[in-house]
């Protein structure tokens, strides 16, 4: 049984549902994965077994991230338009 106001799978509203969350989480992947690097940089975050990922961050130049940022944010964009 569906949830009220969702309508079947395979349906133009159900696809456009799942168009709206796919860009809500994947669109704003620039700027997401721009803070989570400041966070694990800053020891804010530390949800990362053996602190690799804050290993990494702490090295990275503002302008790195942003770069990182930037990159992986397109791939997320570019997967959010297959959808």
């Amino acid at each position: 049984m569906l949830p009220v106001g969702l309508a079947p799978d395979g349906s133009p509203a159900q696809a456009l549902h799942r168009r709206r969350l796919i860009e809500r989480f994947f669109c704003a992947g620039a700027a997401y994965i721009k803070r989570q690097l400041a966070a694990f940089a800053q020891g804010l975050r530390h949800n990362d077994i053996y602190e690799q990922k804050r290993a990494i961050a702490r090295q990275l130049t503002p302008d790195e991230m942003t770069a990182v940022a930037v990159f992986y944010g397109a791939e997320y964009r570019q997967l959010a338009s297959k959808y």
